[in-house]
């Protein structure tokens, strides 16, 4: 038998591809018969070339002659490319793949004629195998399982699975798989073989915890402390408690529930809806707090952010004023002297200040002249400043005397949160805002202790200050006539280069 020719799904060989030199074809040997034109077309192309022995055929193999090969009697055509093994006529190797889980798949090659127990057998086995039940039954005994397939030769991902439980089904199976295997040419087939019973297990599971997580969400508001979560299991005092925080908090100003706060921006009046009225009572069916004070939870220790001139029961910080000196009029002392002296209310008269404080309390300075000192701000010693040469209360103190006015108050609790925030002494907690303070603490300290803490710490440094007041005044003092004679002396050095600068005119003019 000849040697088989190339077929139309295989490339020519490589003696063809070569441009330089075309090797002759073999006539076959039943021709077709052949025009007097194309005869003698032959004649010419069969005439050996001088520099060759061979004849060479000046046409390259096109299709057409391609295929006029393929179609004669003694030519074997090829066969052609499958993406799965054949090892028999009808019979292909495909991919089995057994999903265990969603993320866990065990793979391995069947063959189309394999059996029923065979394939049972190896699919439990693998999913015996991922139990860890390494025991588990190979024989064919009623089956545990309830198994399913889908052929993955085309985009099946959303196609349902169909039932596997008997041998029927398998061979069912198995001539869909070589039908579309024999038809396949690019994509290989396979089956995914999975345990149905399995599947809605996992995907019940799957639900109720996505479920659950979506109840969880809605249930706990975003922002809330972790440690405040509501109790399934309400207290039977609880409603009980409700009812008498309601008759309580009852406002016949707004006519509705009101807590008196001293964050609230309504005249200190802060609504209390149902929700927060509810996690009050638990709180106090628990014995956590009590109808004068509420629990420690974020809706009821909000600070708002507010500017820190607005008037409100907070301490506010003493206001920091910044004086700009004017410039200087360059005037000699004997000019100022003369017109005091006349009490000349004339244009050319220097520019004079408003009326100024000077804790001297005289209008002109010691040398007769007016005091042209700019204006400073009294050192004197309010109620609640704090001075650094001067030992206040430590933190135990402070608190000590809190516990002693309100024992259920909780106040010695709040120790550990103070010392942990750099807290040690009561200048440290005047020296900054209350919402600085809410913020530095953790956990939070209520609104209503942190009004405590000021109130108590203001008057532990107000007495303090008293025990100090003559140190304080002499202070005060020292601090006022150095400033004044340091303003005096540069007063002193600008009058100075100003009188020489005059004088040095008067005897230009002269000259």
């Amino acid at each position: 038998m000849p040697k088989a020719t190339l077929s139309h799904r295989q490339q020519p060989p490589n003696i063809f591809k070569h441009s330089a030199m075309q090797l002759p074809l073999a006539h076959p040997t039943h021709s077709p018969p052949l025009t007097h034109r194309q005869v003698m077309h032959q004649d010419q192309c069969t005439r050996p070339p001088i520099c060759c022995h061979m004849p060479v055929l000046p046409v390259t193999l096109t299709l057409r002659r391609l295929c006029y090969l393929r179609a004669q009697p003694n030519v074997v055509p090829a066969v052609a490319f499958r993406p799965n093994a054949e090892p028999q006529p009808g019979v292909f190797e495909v991919l089995a793949t057994v999903l265990c889980t969603e993320t866990v798949k065990r793979e391995f090659t069947i063959r189309t004629d394999c059996t029923w127990d065979w394939i049972y057998s190896a699919v439990k086995q693998r999913l015996a195998e991922e139990d860890g039940d390494s025991s588990s039954d190979q024989g064919n005994a009623a089956p545990s399982v309830k198994l399913g397939y889908k052929i993955t030769s085309t985009d099946t991902r959303r196609a349902p699975y169909a039932a596997l439980s008997t041998e029927d089904d398998w061979k069912t199976a198995m001539s869909k798989v070589s039908s579309i295997a024999a038809k396949a040419r690019t994509r290989t087939v396979g089956i995914e073989i999975v345990d149905l019973v399995r599947q809605d297990k996992q995907a019940k599971k799957k639900g109720k915890t996505k479920k659950k997580k979506k109840q969880n969400s809605r249930k706990r508001a975003r922002g809330m402390d972790s440690d405040e979560e509501e109790d399934e299991n309400v207290p039977e005092n609880a409603t009980q408690a409700f009812r008498e925080l309601k008759e309580h908090l009852a406002c016949e100003l707004h006519s509705r529930p009101c807590y008196i706060s001293g964050v609230a921006s309504s005249g200190g009046h802060a609504y209390v809806s149902n929700k927060n009225l509810m996690l009050w009572a638990k709180a106090m069916a628990r014995g956590e707090a009590t109808k004068h004070h509420p629990p420690h939870h974020l809706e009821f220790e909000r600070i708002p952010k507010t500017p820190r001139g607005q008037q409100g029961p907070y301490r506010q910080l003493p206001e920091i004023h910044v004086h700009i000196r004017q410039p200087k009029t360059h005037h000699t002392k004997r000019r100022i002297s003369t017109e005091v002296a006349q009490g000349s209310s004339n244009a050319n008269a220097p520019r004079t200040r408003s009326p100024q404080h000077d804790p001297r309390d005289s209008s002109t300075s010691p040398s007769g002249t007016p005091s042209s000192v700019p204006r400073i701000l009294p050192n004197e010693a309010s109620a609640c400043k704090a001075y650094s040469w001067i030992d206040y209360p430590d933190l135990d103190q402070l608190l000590s005397a809190l516990d002693a006015e309100d024992p259920a108050g909780g106040f010695l609790a709040l120790r550990e949160r103070l010392s942990r925030a750099s807290f040690t002494n009561v200048e440290d907690v005047t020296c900054i805002s209350p919402a600085m303070l809410h913020i530095l603490t953790h956990p939070k300290i209520s609104p209503g202790q942190i009004l405590a803490l000021y109130s108590q710490a203001e008057l532990m440094i107000a007495e303090t200050n008293t025990e100090h007041a003559d140190e304080i005044a002499q202070w005060e003092q020292c601090l006022t006539d150095t400033q004044l004679t340091s303003l005096e002396t540069k007063d002193d050095t600008s009058d100075n280069g100003t009188e020489y600068d005059e004088l040095a005119g008067d005897n230009s003019d002269e000259h």
